[in-house]
């Protein structure tokens, strides 16, 4: 693998320091958590809804002819409750690239993006960015 030279976007600019938020949850459970939800969407809109609490993970989904989905996962969360609408398979696609068995989703800002982090840490991170509601 070569390193092209040229100037890069400072990703620091784009994350913030401090997040709102962490979740820990196993990678495996989550991938089969979305796998079901991506049953319910469309191929017009591949987004489902993610609320975060206290409480754990839920996720949502709604198909026009399957119906409605949700299902809660588990998972260890500190920070503000949030909810966030992302496509099922780019979600997916960034857990799938983490070899651990867990990951640290950290929540930033409202229409910012879920940051993706290998536990125990790695030197890399995922990025996954929301879809408008």
């Amino acid at each position: 693998m070569r390193l092209i030279d040229g100037d890069y976007p400072d990703y620091r600019r784009v994350i913030p320091s401090q997040p709102r938020g962490k979740l820990s949850i196993n990678v495996k459970r989550l991938v089969q958590g979305l796998r079901r939800a991506a049953i319910f969407t469309t191929d017009r809109s591949r987004g489902i809804t993610v609320v975060v609490s206290e409480e754990g993970m839920v996720l949502n989904a709604e198909h026009p002819e399957f119906g409605r989905f949700e299902e809660k996962i588990e998972a260890e969360y500190e920070g503000e409750p949030f909810d966030v609408i992302v496509n099922v398979y780019y979600f997916m696609e960034a857990l799938h690239a983490i070899e651990s068995e867990g990951v640290t989703i950290e929540y930033y800002r409202e229409g910012g993006p879920l940051i993706l982090r290998p536990q125990p840490e790695a030197n890399y991170f995922n990025l996954v960015m929301p879809m408008k509601r």
